[in-house]
């Protein structure tokens, strides 16, 4: 299950640590993560709490001996959005009814409304069609695991959804063109990563905050190309190509 109580920073932590010195049984993971206190092994329920959360997003595997391997060399944050992405979809089987809903809820109540902030998600959430319950302490879990990722902020028992702008350059930077159409790389790149249009197939403000940012510090161009046959975005700049800078 995806909603655990975990907090994001022991999650890559993990799966670093799988990358570069595994395979690893829950000893040996223990031993390494889990402090001492008189003598004695802290707790290991969040621990437990953070392989399940990477079994479920297809990140860790866990063999029949009992050790657990990463799934892939990739960068953590990419291997796990791109697969909360399929799960979302469906394309990647769920290990519980409400994983789908990881990134569901933030395209449901942030990026469709077109809605950067929005507060007291208990409620919101749970008037969305979600096959069980989700708890406060649920979506506590969801808000600081965002927050690390880079989709947004923890602000006053709410969220603001931010893609962060680093974030959204490594994902940029996955892209296996230096430039080209922006519906193309929004509809057959972005997207395998990260929700991103409004209701009306607008950029959501999540999104087009940052890429304002980046065209501003010089690590993209966003340009109009009236005379090309495809969507244009970003209201009246009706900006239809993007161009990745080196540097």
């Amino acid at each position: 299950m995806l909603f655990k109580t975990v907090y994001g920073p022991e999650l890559e932590a993990i799966f670093v640590f799988l990358q570069h010195h595994g395979p690893a049984d829950r000893t040996r993971l223990a031993n390494t993560f889990l402090s001492l206190r008189d003598e004695k092994m802290g707790s290991s329920t969040n621990l437990e709490d953070a392989l399940i959360f990477l079994q479920s997003g297809g990140v860790v595997q866990k063999l029949d001996d009992g050790n657990y391997v990463p799934c892939s060399k990739a960068n953590f944050i990419l291997e796990l959005l791109r697969n909360l992405r399929l799960i979302q979809s469906g394309d990647l089987p769920a290990e519980h009814p409400l994983d789908p809903w990881y990134l569901e809820l933030l395209s449901k109540i942030f990026i469709i409304p077109g809605r950067p902030l929005a507060f007291n998600l208990h409620a919101k959430v749970n008037v969305l069609e979600v096959p069980v319950p989700c708890s406060e302490e649920k979506l506590n879990a969801w808000r600081r695991v965002a927050e690390f990722i880079g989709l947004g902020f923890k602000m006053f028992g709410g969220f603001w959804c931010f893609y962060q702008p680093e974030l959204v350059l490594h994902i940029i930077d996955e892209w296996d063109e230096r430039e080209g159409p922006m519906q193309e790389f929004f509809e057959g790149h972005f997207s395998i990563y990260l929700p991103w249009a409004t209701g009306e197939g607008e950029v959501s403000p999540s999104l087009r905050h940052s890429l304002e940012i980046l065209e501003e510090n010089g690590h993209i161009k966003l340009r109009q190309k009236q005379d090309l046959p495809s969507k244009s975005y970003l209201g009246g700049r009706e900006v239809k190509w993007i161009e990745r800078c080196d540097g």
